[in-house]
């Protein structure tokens, strides 16, 4: 009996935009928290970094980024905030598109790809310590 296994740019990409589906899932059940909301917009910057590399991924999810900006509101006014349904299930559609697009992608690029997130985190945490 043969079982399908999922090729290597499959399994990355699921690596890769995975923690954003989980965010929100925590949005869908009401925990909100900064982690996720960070997640969620690492995973937009992550999509036009692929975008500007020339990876075919979806187009800017305007309901994703007003998410984001809405829920990063509340939380650093302390307000309560109702975030609307059909914004987060079509945030959760383009973010499963992105990971089929992204498990869709030549293995060099995707590596590419990877490489270019692991850099940018390597400036990013380079530029925060000792503050």
């Amino acid at each position: 009996m043969a079982f399908h296994s999922p090729n290597i740019c499959q399994r990355i990409a699921h690596k890769i935009v995975q923690p954003a589906i989980e965010a929100i899932v925590q949005i869908k059940r009401g925990e909100i928290n900064s982690k996720a909301i960070g997640v969620l917009s690492t995973q937009t910057a992550i999509a036009e970094l692929a975008r500007m590399m020339g990876l075919k991924v979806p187009t800017e999810c305007e309901q994703l980024n007003r998410i984001c900006r809405d829920l990063n509101r509340a939380l650093r006014e302390q307000l309560n905030i109702e975030v609307e349904h059909d914004d987060v299930l079509i945030a959760e559609r383009w973010l499963i598109l992105l990971r089929e697009q992204l498990g869709r992608a030549k293995k060099q690029e995707l590596s590419e790809l990877v490489d270019r997130l692991v850099l940018a985190v390597g400036v990013s945490k380079e530029n925060t310590v000792g503050e």
